[in-house]
């Protein structure tokens, strides 16, 4: 990263949603944002991928993607938004926690390590955490 940071928001329709974040200067695609609002429950909306570079994680741009995501599903009438993350990914566990997420719980969660996990969620021991936020 060499120069300032900027985001594009590229609406691919009314309910997908896909956000950039590229350097100014060198034109790089340092991270992007893929998610979507519920076709089904409108007011629910959600983030499908979040991936920074990883030599330029720690410098905020996440929470940078987050918050536009944030600012627009919410002028589009969303009150919720949910995320998948692996159990095994502490560092995003720690991110989504700090900023307010909270680890879904229900009769088909079982607690490891202290957090709600969905067994088997996307296929034999594929475990996932399901995060929402009320925004």
């Amino acid at each position: 990263m060499r120069g300032n940071q900027f985001i594009i928001y590229l609406p691919s329709s009314s309910k997908k949603l896909l956000l950039y974040i590229i350097d100014e200067e060198d034109e790089n695609i340092n991270g992007f944002l893929l998610g979507f609002i519920s076709q089904e429950e409108p007011e629910n909306s959600y983030i499908h991928l979040l991936c920074i570079e990883p030599s330029l994680r720690g410098q905020n741009m996440v929470l940078k993607l987050l918050d536009e995501f944030i600012k627009i599903v919410s002028a589009k009438g969303c009150s919720k938004v949910s995320l998948i993350c692996k159990p095994s990914n502490k560092s995003a566990i720690k991110f989504y926690n700090k900023h307010n997420f909270v680890p879904q719980k229900s009769d088909k969660t079982v607690e490891i390590g202290g957090i709600n996990v969905f067994k088997d969620y996307d296929g034999p021991d594929e475990d996932k955490i399901v995060f929402y936020k009320f925004i």
